[in-house]
């Protein structure tokens, strides 16, 4: 005869399973770029660099430069990113700037590039693993796919990339819209 003892860890064990085959495909899934979590959670808060660690030449862990900016719950500024050998040619010596939500979700990085004739070498690049750029004849270069979206753009001195999470396009696109709508309404002449 069964008991509910011996019932309860079989009716649990297939449950438990089930949550953690969920979880690895999720973090299977998870966008990741230049090894951080886009559109994900940090593992921990960013905190600021300690001044002696901007002199070394490897940071051990991401860190603000300095003070982030905050907004509406957002922290955004310049970070230094550990792993410059890990990272594309064109990005290895870069400056990066991130905007993270107030639950440690990643949602924007760019990336400047300080070599304006770099945009070939970038777009091979992004292309190699997000496929061909959408078709533009401007000088700039954009990729939208369901789980990303990036912009890249050079001037003669540098070169932007930015990397937006789905609800940062969204959220972007949305204030775009909204501006336009009140740029409608506004008189023509002065």
């Amino acid at each position: 005869m069964l008991t509910w003892s011996m019932m309860r860890p079989r009716l649990f064990l297939p449950s438990l399973a089930l949550f953690l085959v969920g979880t690895a495909v999720n973090a299977a899934e998870q966008m990741t770029v230049l090894n951080l979590p886009l559109g994900g959670k940090l593992p921990q808060p960013i905190r600021v660099c300690k001044p002696q660690g901007l002199t070394d030449k490897e940071v051990k862990a991401m860190c603000w430069i300095s003070a982030p900016f905050a907004y509406k719950g957002r922290k955004s500024g310049m970070v230094d990113l550990p792993g410059r050998d890990q990272r594309p040619r064109w990005a290895a010596n870069a400056t990066f700037n991130i905007s993270v939500g107030p639950d440690n979700t990643l949602s924007k990085i760019n990336v400047t590039s300080f070599n304006g004739q770099a945009q070939t070498e970038i777009r091979n690049s992004i292309s190699s693993r997000f496929g061909p750029p959408l078709p533009n004849p401007g000088g700039i270069v954009e990729w939208k796919r369901s789980d990303i979206y990036i912009r890249s753009y050079c001037s003669p001195a540098e070169c932007r990339t930015e990397f937006l999470s789905p609800v940062e396009y969204a959220e972007w696109q949305g204030e775009l819209d909204a501006r336009k709508k009140k740029d409608l309404a506004r008189p023509v002449a002065p």
